[in-house]
């Protein structure tokens, strides 16, 4: 029986930071949906279903935690990482609240794949 990859949603401005990501994940068996456009994101999430969403907080047009809104408006379960290089207590307090995991750049990397992981099948809280 072969199992079900679970999807993610990954949305990060800087392009080698998104191929990178999408390269780690999709080599640990992930199904991945890359954009580094905020606004695509929005309609990736009313249009596709997934599992997972990994966002940068700091996007274009409408940032991480607007995502986050968006994938919990259509689907209150669904796993959120938010990532960023620009670490704020309070939007880490935020995305807490959110039930959201907040990493920071540039460790975000090495954290990401265990993060996923753990998370495998976990609903989220929020």
């Amino acid at each position: 029986m072969s199992k079900v990859r679970e999807r993610i949603l990954l949305v990060d401005d800087e392009r080698l930071v998104l191929e990178l990501f999408e390269g780690l994940l999709s080599e640990a068996g992930f199904s991945i949906v890359g954009t580094s456009s905020s606004l695509e994101a929005l309609h990736f999430i009313a249009t596709n279903t997934f599992d997972i969403l990994i966002s940068d907080v700091l996007l274009g047009e409408v940032d991480g935690f607007a995502l986050l809104s968006a994938a919990r408006e259509k689907d209150p379960s669904i796993k959120v990482v938010l990532i960023t290089g620009f670490p704020d207590e309070r939007d880490a307090a935020l995305a807490e609240k959110l039930g959201a995991i907040y990493l920071q750049k540039p460790g975000a990397f090495e954290a990401i794949l265990p993060t996923v992981k753990r998370n495998q099948g976990l609903h989220a809280v929020g």
